[in-house]
Parts: C-alpha cells; structure tokens; sequence
C-alpha cells in the first residue's frame, strides 16, 4: 500500500504540474483543461487517502492527517 501512496503522490505532483503549465498560457482553452489536470489530482488525493485509511485500519495505528498535508505539501 505504500507504495501505491507514493505513485498518488507522484501522480498529484506531475497533474498539477501540467495545470500550472497550462494556466500560464492564459487562454480559455488551456485554463479549462487545467481544471480538469485538477479534478484528477484530487481524485489521486482521494486514493491516496483510502489506501492510507486501509493501511491504518491494517496495521492499528493513526497515521493522522499529517500524512495528508505531506502529500499536499510534496505537490
């Protein structure tokens, strides 16, 4: 499962990348893709959070939030 959680985290990494990217361009076009570069990325967030869960509830201890802000933080 980690492993699973670090390729989220790359994943979250190089979508917002890409939105950045496109948001610079400054058309219509480019920002409405950007967005959906941004719908993904937070999809990922959503994975990456319930492998966490899963890998919590598996081992018995709290991984706490922290985990979540690290992997905000690192995109």
């Amino acid at each position: 499962m980690s492993k699973g959680i670090e390729l989220c985290k790359d994943n979250i990494r190089h979508l917002l990348d890409d939105a950045r990217t496109l948001v610079k361009k400054n058309t219509w076009q480019a920002k409405s893709h950007a967005v959906a570069l941004i719908v993904l990325a937070i999809e990922e967030l959503g994975k990456a959070k319930v492998l966490m869960d899963s890998l919590q509830h598996s081992k018995g201890k709290g991984i706490g939030i922290a985990c979540m802000h690290a992997c905000m933080k690192n995109s």
